[in-house]
């Protein structure tokens, strides 16, 4: 087993540390981004010059261009908002987007012109409709969950007229058959029409009825689109219309991932305290830095950059989940990387070499547009690209990237790393040594992993070319090879800056220095690109070399994202197009990589490797791995190992080992109830029953946002409104519905012949109405207990409370309480 020796613990730090005077913090991850004010407060929508496949819009009646039709919160209904309601945040200007997508886009058949109507965010769901309900509502009709869904299915839809006039009809249902798996065409369906009715998107089998809308050009908010020409599709390649590839065999659900079961078999228990995101595994991540650094020191040797850089790296990562449906066997709202640990395995000689390991599912957690992509890679299923299919999907990953902490140094000369063990890009194409430059020579794969756990390839395609050059990205520089794992070609933030990228201007306000993207596989932390409008940003003077990478301020050597001008290959005898090439990274290591035990090992499987297992946190000096143990807390079940479990308890499972024999892990689960949601409303009052333990967070949903300090069972709105609760017990979270609030509600008339007077009140007050002995409880607007009296009647007295402000009134009445809310004032 590992040993370990105990060091003074770091301060637990935040999301922006300093190191050598440079500002060290990761980018806002994108359910951060999602509540981030939206940039623009004014818009007049403008319709697109025609309806074509693939159309990105906000839907808006025709009539007022005041009324946009928006996914709810949990994904699953549609609203009517307003406007102006609509340009309130990114994630209430993203829940208004659609796409349609042709039905025919994923066969080789020709169009129909007749299309899916997809949700941006969600891009595996549809629009489908229940008679039951009369509503349009969004579904699930593709993911590798769609079985789960309630009501799966697509409308499939048509256009009459000009987008700033057009009707919609649903002429055709597809709906999901568990049997088969398949979305099946509903033989029954007869045409009905598209209205707006009561608040809700709904049919009518009248096509007089049917509303007039309004496709306004989603493009006017956000601008994610590739034009022809553009720096990311420099020769305006036409979108392929090649079958998608079929998904790979032996996909899993995300609760069945490797990673919380055989994979932890695999690693010393040693290192199990630093797994997962609370302050306990903080403490063991920083003592396990400490003890790296006391080893490296006395053996003469150093950490290439301070410790604060890889603990920050380490908390945006954990950091991230997914907020949309974006991946094919993706959950909402789990994290895309597993486990960030530190490692401090020494060689057989003794000389230490220590990495930052993370486990990471390689998915991203903004939307990644891939069925945008002009010329997808082909699955290389044999014949010439015109006979493939091609990656249009993403699916979860198994990566295992041990960024080593060391200090190797760096290379002077391009050809100082030795890149014979493991293949070098400009060698598929014979390229003469001669003309080996920082772009070609590289390994064939992956090059790095960026901050939200996606690795990062070169900006070469495996044909010499800039990815970009041959259409192959997405306007976030990525997209999925042949296994449909995504990955990196270009910096989607030089591209656009449409705030919607891995990272983005607003991570820019307040430092000193642009953020934190991601780390070289040789070691070399990586920083998005220099903005002329921050040039008194440290190192913003300071020339970038051809790795695109420079020292300054003592930080030491890392790299940057930055900006080329090219020329691309244009047609047979035609000019070449000249093109700016958007660095997320060159391509070749400037940091010495000759010395890096298990160099380009990505995948879990290196833990079952006995000379570099070690460094990926295998056990190592029995040769067999330690009766692991992992602490896990979820919200009323649990999946491991094929096994569901219900309630708390320790459990043991048998697994094999890295030398093929069985041994034991042991999980300590902790079950938490799913609460109680049910909101009421009394006086003004709304109240959410309460129940032992849990935690209260009202929303108001019109301005899809938190209301500040109202953390408490009861809330009293100052207006009319529409509000929620959140209910949390532990890992379980439960949002109620919006409560529409009114003047009647808000009414202070009195309720069952009940009365506080006088309200509002200046010195004492009374209960009128009270025919026996009651327990009156004085409470501040949060819910805070400030005086109990009992025996009070109708003609008792009630001291006013203070200072001057609104206060609740909890009146007892044996059967039932009475909420009633006062003003005081002076």
């Amino acid at each position: 087993m590992l040993k370990r020796s105990a060091f003074l613990l770091l301060t637990i730090i935040g999301f922006t540390v300093q190191a050598q005077n440079v500002d060290v913090f990761g980018p806002q991850p994108f359910r951060e981004i999602l509540d981030n004010e939206f940039p623009i407060n004014s818009w007049t929508p403008s319709a697109p010059s025609a309806v074509k496949n693939l159309q990105y819009f906000l839907l808006l009646d025709a009539e007022t261009k005041s009324n946009v039709v928006t996914l709810s919160d949990d994904n699953s209904t549609l609203a009517i908002s307003s406007v102006g309601d609509v340009i309130h945040t990114y994630g209430t200007v993203l829940r208004g987007v659609l796409q349609i997508v042709d039905i025919n886009s994923d066969t080789d058949d020709d169009f129909a012109n007749k299309y899916r109507m997809v949700p941006l965010l969600h891009s595996y769901f549809a629009l489908n409709y229940s008679s039951g309900s009369s509503e349009v509502f969004a579904v699930d009709v593709g993911s590798y969950y769609v079985e789960e869904a309630t009501g799966s299915g697509y409308l499939v839809v048509e256009f009459d007229g000009t987008p700033d006039a057009v009707i919609l009809s649903a002429s055709g249902q597809y709906t999901y058959n568990g049997t088969t798996g398949l979305q099946e065409e509903n033989s029954s369906w007869t045409r009905q029409w598209f209205v707006l009715d009561n608040g809700k998107l709904s049919l009518t089998g009248d096509e007089a009825d049917a509303t007039t809308f309004f496709m306004a050009d989603a493009r006017d908010l956000i601008d994610n689109i590739i034009d022809d020409g553009s720096d990311f599709d420099p020769s305006g390649i036409d979108w392929q219309t090649n079958p998608f590839a079929a998904y790979p065999e032996g996909l899993w659900k995300y609760e069945e991932s490797d990673f919380n079961g055989s994979f932890l078999m695999d690693v010393d228990e040693a290192y199990m305290p630093q797994f997962g995101d609370h302050e306990s595994t903080l403490d063991a991540a920083v003592e396990a830095l400490n003890e790296i650094e006391s080893t490296l020191t006395t053996n003469g040797e150093s950490l290439r950059y301070d410790k604060e850089v890889y603990l920050t790296f380490r908390e945006n990562l954990l950091s991230r989940t997914l907020s949309l449906t974006d991946i094919y066997n993706g959950r909402l709202n789990e994290r895309l990387v597993a486990y960030v640990y530190f490692t401090n395995a020494a060689d057989d000689s003794g000389a230490h070499h220590p990495f930052m390991v993370i486990a990471s599912h390689n998915i991203s957690d903004s939307p990644n547009y891939l069925i945008d992509v002009s010329r997808p890679p082909g699955d290389g299923s044999g014949g010439g690209y015109a006979e493939q299919s091609i990656t249009r999907n993403a699916v979860l990953g198994y990566f295992l990237i041990k960024i080593p902490l060391k200090d190797y140094g760096v290379i002077d000369q391009l050809t100082d790393n030795d890149l014979s063990p493991y293949g070098i890009l400009a060698d598929e194409l014979d390229t003469d040594p001669s003309d080996y430059d920082v772009y070609n020579y590289v390994g064939p794969s992956s090059q790095a992993i960026a901050i939200d756990g996606v690795v990062v390839y070169p900006g070469y395609n495996n044909n010499l070319r800039f990815a970009a050059e041959d259409g192959e990205i997405t306007s976030t520089g990525i997209h999925v090879g042949r296994g449909m794992g995504l990955h990196y070609h270009a910096d989607g933030h030089g591209f656009n800056q449409n705030g919607l990228n891995l990272y983005n201007l607003a991570d820019y306000e307040g430092k000193n220095h642009p953020p934190m993207i991601g780390f070289g596989y040789d070691g070399l932390v990586m920083f998005g690109r220099y903005e002329e409008g921050y040039a008194s940003m440290a190192g913003y003077g300071e020339a970038l070399d051809d790795y695109g990478g420079h020292d300054h301020d003592g930080f030491g050597y890392h790299y940057h994202a930055f900006s080329k001008s090219f020329e691309a290959q244009g047609p047979v005898g035609g000019e070449p197009i000249p093109f700016t090439q958007h660095f997320f990274n060159v391509g070749a290591w400037r940091g010495n990589i000759n010395g890096i035990p298990g160099f380009l090992e990505v995948t879990p499987q290196q833990l079952k490797n006995e000379d570099i297992g070690r460094y990926a946190g295998a056990s190592y000096e029995s040769g067999e791995p330690g009766p692991g143990s992992v602490e896990v807390e979820a919200c009323e079940s649990y999946v491991w190992e094929g096994t569901t479990y219900t309630t708390s308890g320790t459990y043991t499972v048998t697994l094999t080992n890295a030398s093929g024999g069985d041994s034991l892990v042991t999980l300590e689960l902790t079950i938490w109830e799913e609460p109680v949601v049910l909101v009421t409303a009394s006086d003004g009052v709304l109240m959410a029953e309460e129940q032992e333990g849990v935690t209260y967070q009202w929303y108001d949903c019109e301005k899809d946002a938190s209301i500040e300090n109202q953390t408490n069972s009861s809330f009293t709105p100052m207006g009319p409104g529409s509000f929620a609760v959140n209910v949390s017990n532990g890992p379980c979270s439960v949002l109620s519905a919006c409560v529409e609030v009114d003047e009647t509600i808000l009414s202070t008339e009195p309720a069952n012949g009940i009365l506080v007077y006088p309200n509002p009140v200046t010195t004492d007050f009374r209960i009128l109405g009270i025919s026996e002995p009651t327990r009156v409880t004085v409470m501040s607007i949060s819910g805070q207990i400030i005086s109990q009296i009992t025996d009070i009647n109708s003609d008792t007295d009630i001291p006013v409370p203070k200072p001057p402000g609104v206060y609740l009134i909890k009146i007892d009445l044996g059967d039932k309480v009475l909420l009633k809310r006062i003003i005081t004032t002076f």
